[in-house]
């Protein structure tokens, strides 16, 4: 499925279902065909980053991904 931090419609849907089915999911282009990477291109990884233990922007994103409850 296509689950990204900028597309998160799955979590609306897909996620819960397959969680009430108890299936697993792949993701699907997590860094959004490189959309976020372009999107932070000229900023820093913010400094709380570190707290949830990032020290790179694609550890950022695939975090937020597996961060999903289902």
């Amino acid at each position: 499925m296509d689950y990204a931090l900028d597309v998160r419609k799955a979590a609306d849907r897909i996620l819960p279902l397959a969680a009430d089915r108890g299936v697993g999911v792949m993701t699907n282009l997590p860094f959004g065909r490189g959309r976020l990477f372009q999107a932070v291109q000229s900023q820093k990884l913010p400094q709380w980053a570190g707290e949830i233990d990032c020290r790179t922007w694609a550890q950022f994103f695939l975090k937020y991904l597996v961060s999903h409850p289902r």
